[in-house]
């Protein structure tokens, strides 16, 4: 199960880190969430991508990977 304060549809911004543990925010910069209990989860590091207009994304063949 997740640490009580974490939901699995909501995604995090890290707000502060130091040696092995760092904080994590439901907005950009804003107030560390209050996780209240340990459970177990996963983070993957995301990089949101802005696009100035539209465009068109080519992916090789057999190299992109949807399956979640």
């Amino acid at each position: 199960s997740l640490p009580t304060g974490l939901s699995a549809t909501v995604l995090y911004f890290v707000v502060s880190s130091a040696t092995n543990t760092f904080k994590v925010s439901t907005t950009s910069g804003g107030s560390a969430v209050d996780v209240t209990a340990v459970g177990e989860c996963f983070f993957q590091k995301t990089i949101p991508e802005v696009f100035a207009s539209q465009a068109t994304f080519t992916v090789s063949t057999g190299s992109f990977d949807l399956n979640g």
